[in-house]
């Protein structure tokens, strides 16, 4: 926006805000239309610098010409398949495609399909697409070498879960085997080196654990029940804006999955943060009233123009 047009200021979340609404930018609603994108998103884009935004009466406008540009950096490649596409080829259901992806440990990128309207969909590489489409489901025996997950994981006292989702989030293939007996499930078997790096990984992580939390650090799951936040929520805050948290055994049971605490500035700052969010919304709520009491007063001092061309005679 031109200077003698707009007046800017930065309000809480960034976004600098103007006195007139800026002509032929992109509404919000349109622009996750066009990107596929949730809303939350593109301002975290504009915070960045990838897209400019501006907001006016608490609605986003985004400057069109940028946002034509960031949509042709986030493309996908030729050649790639979509999840559809893929499904499609083997006349699969789409979740199985997805199960087949996870057992693999293949990552999709997330970007906008312009044939199905700018939704938001799981895209492929041409090599990760050729095995998806050429994996067998279930073997008849494992690989030789391989590791029987569930097994190893209990003889080592380990939740057989938390160590498959440590394959999968890790990228380490596993593959599922018949076993000799037709009612039992099959097994989810890993490569051994895969094992070897979750072994190692998890004598790193029992060897972090602490006895007893570090003096005046504060338990992250208990403080955010007490003010009735989400504790997932919570932790995701403190890791995305790199606050440090530590494991600590629970005295009552050293079994159990160890607590987390973090620094008291650490939570400061979230509450602060907190803080700064509520009043945002309720700022939002409080615009969006006053902007429905001007409308209901206009229609009281005319009713025409509730009621129509000709008036409320005329609407009779």
């Amino acid at each position: 926006m031109r200077a003698e047009v707009a007046k800017e200021y930065l309000d809480n979340d960034g976004v600098p805000r103007v006195a007139k609404r800026p002509a032929r930018w992109l509404t919000s609603q349109r622009a996750q239309e066009l990107s596929g994108q949730h809303v939350d998103t593109l301002t975290a884009a504009a915070r960045r610098g990838e897209l400019r935004a501006v907001k006016y009466k608490g609605r986003l406008y985004f400057e069109p010409d940028l946002f034509q540009a960031y949509l042709r950096r986030r493309s996908i490649p030729e050649g790639w398949l979509s999840l559809a596409d893929i499904a499609r080829r083997t006349g699969l259901h789409t979740r199985t495609v997805l199960s087949r992806a996870k057992a693999l440990g293949i990552q999709a990128r997330v970007a906008p399909d312009p044939r199905a309207g700018g939704r938001r969909v799981n895209w492929y590489a041409p090599l990760d697409a050729a095995q998806i489409i050429e994996y067998k489901d279930i073997l008849e025996r494992p690989p030789e070498g391989w590791v029987h997950v569930s097994e190893e994981a209990e003889r080592n006292g380990w939740s057989a879960g938390a160590v498959q989702n440590w394959l999968r989030r890790y990228g380490h293939p596993t593959v599922l085997a018949r076993q000799p007996d037709a009612r039992v499930a099959p097994s989810r078997y890993c490569p051994p080196e895969s094992w070897q790096a979750y072994v190692e990984w998890r004598e790193r992580w029992e060897a972090g654990i602490l006895e007893r939390p570090p003096e005046g650090w504060v338990h992250v799951s208990e403080e955010a029940e007490r003010n009735g936040w989400s504790v997932g929520a919570t932790h995701n805050w403190l890791r995305r804006y790199g606050h440090k948290t530590v494991p600590v055994r629970q005295p009552d049971d050293p079994k159990a999955t160890p607590v987390r605490y973090c620094s008291p500035e650490a939570w400061r700052a979230y509450v602060e943060w907190r803080t700064r969010r509520s009043r945002r919304k309720s700022s939002d709520r409080k615009e969006g009233r006053d902007d429905q009491a001007r409308t209901d007063q206009l229609h009281r001092r005319a009713p025409h123009v509730a009621a129509g061309r000709g008036g409320a005679a005329h609407a009779r």
